[in-house]
């Protein structure tokens, strides 16, 4: 025979697991339309200074944004492979673009690169052989980029910006890339 107390405990946990896959649900959807608005209506600057806007995804079917630090790590180990598989995939209309995001250096700036951050990164790109296009994070993504613990992370997007799939967390082989690009491919 259950106690009061179990069966107390039992409602407990019944009403806690209810609210954790609820607030699953709600924030995977809230997250998802928090992508989809900043890059369908993106309006930021790449490393060099032109401006870029949602118009770098109309022309292929795919572009996978790649969201890195200088100081990561396993970034900037990833980054040879992301050049070869954008390589590989511009035949197959897919586009690679670099996010940098150095707003943990300076507490007075959210968003951009300082002269000293641009030069560091495009000593790291030069030696990785890096060509595809870097952006910069403006004050309207920094919000949004802010929250993310964990790099790097990627965004694969369609002709409209919105997401294909759910964001790619942490670095991976360039097979596994490859796998998750052709996977992507077969949703648009």
């Amino acid at each position: 025979m259950q106690s009061v107390w179990e069966d107390k405990m039992k409602k407990v946990i019944i009403v806690v697991m209810v609210v954790a896959i609820v607030s699953l649900l709600v924030y995977g959807g809230s997250e998802r339309r928090a992508v989809n608005d900043i890059f369908q209506n993106m309006d930021t600057t790449d490393m060099n200074g032109r401006k870029v806007t949602t118009e770098i995804f109309k022309n292929n079917k795919l572009t996978v944004v790649n969201v890195w630090m200088t100081w990561c790590t396993s970034c900037i180990e990833e980054l040879p492979d992301l050049q070869e598989l954008a390589d590989e995939y511009q035949k197959k209309n897919v586009s690679f673009k670099g996010l940098i995001i150095e707003y943990g250096r300076d507490a007075k700036r959210k968003s951009g690169l300082t002269e000293k951050e641009k030069k560091y990164a495009e000593e790291i790109l030069k030696k990785a052989n890096v060509t595809y296009q870097q952006l910069t994070l403006s004050d309207s993504m920094f919000e949004r980029f802010e929250a993310i613990n964990g790099f790097p992370i990627t965004y694969i997007l369609d002709q409209k910006g919105k997401l294909v799939g759910k964001p790619i967390a942490g670095a991976h082989s360039k097979e596994e890339w490859k796998e998750i690009i052709e996977e992507r491919l077969q949703k648009v």
